[in-house]
């Protein structure tokens, strides 16, 4: 799971892979983010996203904005996305944390 700081603006990012090696997907990713603790329903407003395309062959990515990552909480986010006519779905964990102190 990777951390992000409370009220931050932060990019996600998803790599596709096929038989190992970085591949683009059939079409660009879509995604939805979820309350990990209420994962009934998608958060209102993030329920049918597309990512971005990376210059990179097979990386994509997503912004989270502030509207978002307000509350601390856990973020489900399923990336949902086609290989070779084949649908696959990913689910990343994002804690969204206040930080208490700093160096």
């Amino acid at each position: 799971m990777q951390n992000i700081e409370t009220r931050s603006q932060e990019k996600i990012y998803l790599e596709v892979y096929d038989n190992g090696v970085l591949a683009q997907a059939d079409s660009i990713p879509s995604l939805q983010i979820y309350d990990a603790d209420n994962d009934a329903d998608p958060i209102a407003g993030f329920d049918s996203l597309t990512a971005v395309d990376e210059p990179e062959a097979g990386k994509y990515s997503f912004f989270l904005t502030q509207s978002i990552t307000s509350v601390n909480r856990v973020l489900e986010v399923r990336w949902t996305y086609t290989i070779d006519g084949v649908p696959n779905q990913q689910t990343d964990f994002y804690a969204v944390e206040s930080v208490y102190s700093s160096i």
